[in-house]
This record gives C-alpha cells, sequence and structure tokens, in this order.
C-alpha cells in the first residue's frame, strides 16, 4: 500500500503545481492589463512588482508539492 500511496501524494503535488502555475500566470496576466492600460509613470513598477508577485507563488508552490514528494518517497523506502 506505500506504494498506492506515494502516487497519491504524487499526485497532490501535481496538484499543488498546477495551482500555483494557475494563480501566477493570472497574477502575470493582471500585471500585463495594468501596465498596458495605465499610462501612469509607474506602470513599469506594477509590472515588476505583480511579476514577482507570481515568481514568488510558484516558488512556495513549489516548495509545498517538493514536501509533499519528499513525504511520499518517504513512504516508499520504509
Amino acid at each position: 500500500m506505500a506504494w498506492v500511496d506515494c502516487m497519491r501524494l504524487r499526485r497532490v503535488a501535481t496538484i499543488i503545481r498546477s495551482i500555483g502555475w494557475t494563480v501566477a500566470g493570472l497574477i502575470f496576466t493582471y500585471a500585463a492589463v495594468a501596465t498596458f492600460l495605465s499610462e501612469a509613470e509607474n506602470a513599469l513598477a506594477v509590472f515588476g512588482v505583480l511579476g514577482a508577485a507570481s515568481v514568488i507563488v510558484l516558488a512556495i508552490t513549489y516548495a509545498l508539492a517538493w514536501i509533499v514528494d519528499r513525504r511520499g518517497d518517504r513512504l516508499v523506502t520504509r
């Protein structure tokens, strides 16, 4: 049953990664739209901040998924 639990945890990790990519993509899309629709001087700063936020979201979700993957690997090696 350890292998089945490992595969279940890998699916959970994949779902976590896909949620991260979706949220980061939405943030980045909002950054692009806000930059191109805004004629203010700080449009590039807004793009930079939201772009950095999307990278941070990806980093957090990949770290969580890595933790879940590592837990699944430990189940198999026991």
